[in-house]
């Protein structure tokens, strides 16, 4: 939504009296709001031409800052982030109206909002003088486009098929992904390029946690496996709780995806509809229901309910109750 028209106008120079920043893309989103801030705003005069708000922005002090011309310049920028103005528990909705009906054309304002409602009088005044722009998630194509680039820059190279590899891993929030990337650029070091085994090496095995490995090893009735990771759970010192959580959240997915699978969906798809944080992750979910029958997999929900609720009501300790859940799951 008005992405594109925002890329134009800073290239341009012909910005809108505000702007409304949404969505859950954080990189993006910080990305354009320096870009304008910058391209707005003369550094040397930031104290004069800028002014931040953030948290619960009282909409006389905005007003007032609103209301100053800007020095040597011919805008001011004035950012609000999250300060709940849109919501309907929002003060001074008078005053935030008046503002917006009236907006002086030297002034420039951002609202980071993420949450916001449409029918508030408040944003209905607003959004007649704003670009509303979200950052969604970007799609496979730009993310490819961006890694490419950003290898490029550093003299490294992934084949077609280890960038599938590493963005299955990475997730699909930038920031996660630039982080991964640096991590592989300074694993591999002076070598050019970034191969599959790299990618296993740091990638998988850091979203593998201990609690997947132990799930993994039950969905396999594997016992030596299970009862390690388990124990190095153990000498970690993680929470119980914690361990249960991921093995009813693990089986659930997995039996989610058994019945999308029994109703003739395609793997694709259902890797898609289990809205997990990671396409690795939702592959290896997919796969693992492949091998599971929707009667065993039934079996174990109702497994891990009881240990949740003896557990609950002080029959088994939750370290016990962990113990004796992995036995029954592993036959």
């Amino acid at each position: 939504m008005s992405y594109q028209k925002l890329k134009e106008q800073i290239k341009s120079g012909d910005f809108s009296p505000a702007y409304h920043f949404f969505g859950p893309e954080q990189y993006l989103k910080h990305y354009y709001l320096h870009l304008l801030q910058s391209t707005i705003v003369d550094e040397a005069f930031s104290a004069f031409n800028l002014t931040v708000f953030e948290g619960n922005a009282d909409a006389n002090a905005v007003s007032t800052a609103a209301e100053t011309p800007p020095m040597m310049a011919e805008k001011r920028l004035i950012i609000l982030k999250e300060t709940g103005l849109f919501s309907p528990a929002a003060a001074g909705k008078a005053i935030w109206q008046r503002l917006f009906t009236d907006w002086p054309s030297y002034a420039c304002l951002v609202a980071v909002e993420d949450t916001f409602d449409k029918r508030s009088a408040v944003y209905k005044a607003f959004s007649s003088i704003c670009l509303p722009v979200e950052f969604a998630y970007r799609p496979r194509g730009d993310l490819k486009a961006w890694v490419t680039k950003k290898l490029g820059k550093s003299g490294k190279t992934m084949s077609r098929v280890t960038l599938e590899n590493f963005l299955d891993a990475a997730g699909v929030e930038m920031y996660g992904i630039d982080a991964h990337l640096e991590k592989l650029i300074a694993y591999v070091g002076q070598r050019e390029e970034i191969t599959d085994e790299d990618v296993n090496q740091l990638l998988v095995r850091s979203i593998m946690t201990k609690e997947y490995v132990l799930t993994d090893a039950l969905f396999a009735k594997k016992s030596s496996e299970a009862y390690a990771a388990l124990q190095d759970l153990r000498m970690l010192r993680t929470d119980p709780i914690r361990i249960l959580t991921v093995i009813a959240s693990n089986y659930l997915s997995v039996m989610r995806a058994r019945a999308l699978l029994d109703s003739g969906q395609p793997a694709a798809a259902v890797a898609t509809a289990l809205k997990l944080p990671s396409a690795f992750l939702a592959k290896k979910m997919v796969e693992t229901a492949r091998k599971q029958n929707a009667d065993s997999l039934s079996n174990a929900i109702h497994q891990i309910r009881e240990t949740d609720y003896k557990i609950k009501i002080g029959l088994v300790t939750p370290e016990a109750g962990i113990t004796s859940l992995c036995a029954a799951l592993l036959m």
